[in-house]
């Protein structure tokens, strides 16, 4: 049985299952995968589930078809304190994983823990903490972005529009432990440009997909040295792109990179050691070129630490003696961070079946995470809470 609080007391387990699992499947059925990216109805579907609950309801478009949702709980002076998700999934492998179904306890579909539910467990935690208002100050903000899966045009688009918080949950899959700290990214492409030539005379041209192929095993020897390092981080060659016709030898071929950075690693320093790499393959082989360039958003490691303020009354209101393990993938927590706001990481599910064909959470978990929800925002705005200052350091 999961977890009960004392502000959903009142309702019965089943009730509240029912609750989250409604929201939850609804949430999945609209098909906002990105590319190419279609939130917007998941914000309209959300402003609608939320008016009359909130004290403020708001789709801010970003682009066309695609918006934030932020929705806003009024309980007088006070801190301020987030909630924020997002509302973009990967494309699926199956039309039918835009179909929920509960099987064995567990809900499956896209999105389902990354992170649709929870987002569901955050719409029941904010209900209750509405019915609640006498025990609570301040000011909660509830947000679902988009573009979390590609370039975080969410989330940066709520921080430049001026969105102030005092601490933040971003919700993730981390199986309902909070988690302080989390890789980064860097992307980059590399475009090898070499020399034509008729395929049966091939020492007349230049072979860039000979020099991409050389870069490629550089890229796996660089993953196999951070691997010795002890560092977090790692490196893949993943996607490749040369060639034009079967007789001719390749002028042009692009190498994309992706190169996870752990905490004490910088993006700047990581593309360093990239460049450094590329320049002895180009230096090997006389008439290949190349172009470097960004192939996505760059996202920064951190590491909040457990002993701030924020941080250390999160692990108490949450009865968890330590932070989780690192967090493995990117999330929006490091551009809230960049913007002076503590951000843990907490949700329902695992990474390990987000963006899979068989993607799902415990319907258990989604009850838990409501539950613990409620039980940080409590602890950060309840009258009695030990937050009476608001929290406005990271610590960095």
């Amino acid at each position: 049985m999961a977890i009960t609080s004392e502000g959903s007391s009142s309702s019965t387990v089943a009730a509240v299952q029912s609750r989250l699992l409604s929201d939850a499947s609804s949430l999945i059925r609209i098909r906002s995968a990105n590319p190419p990216g279609r939130e917007r109805p998941v914000a309209e579907w959300l402003a609608d589930r939320l008016e009359g609950i909130a004290d403020g309801v708001s789709v801010e478009e970003i682009a066309e078809g695609r918006a934030n949702l932020v929705a806003t709980f009024e309980f007088g002076p006070g801190p301020t304190f987030l909630l924020c998700s997002h509302s973009d999934v990967v494309p699926v492998q199956d039309e039918g994983q835009w179909d929920p179904v509960v099987h064995d306890g567990r809900l499956i579909g896209r999105g389902a823990c990354d992170a649709k539910g929870a987002v569901a467990a955050m719409i029941e935690a904010c209900e209750r903490l509405a019915e609640r208002r006498g025990e609570l100050r301040g000011t909660l903000i509830l947000a679902c972005v988009a573009d979390e899966e590609s370039d975080a045009e969410g989330v940066l688009a709520l921080v430049s529009h001026g969105l102030l918080a005092d601490a933040a949950i971003i919700g993730e899959p981390t199986s309902n432990i909070a988690v302080l700290s989390s890789r980064g990214a860097v992307r980059l492409a590399v475009r090898f440009h070499g020399r034509a030539a008729h395929a049966s005379s091939p020492s007349q041209g230049v072979n860039a997909i000979y020099g991409a192929a050389r870069f490629i095993l550089a890229m796996e020897s660089l993953d196999a040295e951070l691997i010795a390092r002890g560092s977090m981080g790692s490196c893949a060659a993943t996607v490749v792109d040369g060639g034009s016709k079967l007789n001719v030898v390749p002028e042009v071929c692009t190498v994309h990179v992706d190169r996870r950075l752990g905490p004490g690693e910088t993006s700047a320093a990581a593309v360093c050691e990239i460049e450094s790499r590329l320049s002895r393959v180009a230096d090997e082989a006389p008439g290949l070129a190349y172009e470097l360039s960004p192939a996505g958003i760059t996202v920064e490691a951190f590491d909040l630490g457990a002993d701030l303020t924020f941080t250390t009354g999160l692990l108490s209101a949450l009865g968890q003696p330590s932070p989780g393990p690192i967090f493995r993938a990117v999330s929006d927590a490091p551009h809230l961070i960049a913007a002076g706001i503590p951000t843990a990481i907490l949700g329902p599910g695992s990474l390990d079946t987000a963006h899979s064909n068989s993607e799902f959470v415990d319907v258990q978990d989604l009850e838990v995470a409501a539950d613990l929800y409620e039980r940080v925002a409590l602890a950060y705005l309840g009258r009695a809470g030990p937050h009476g200052t608001p929290v406005v350091s990271t610590g960095r």
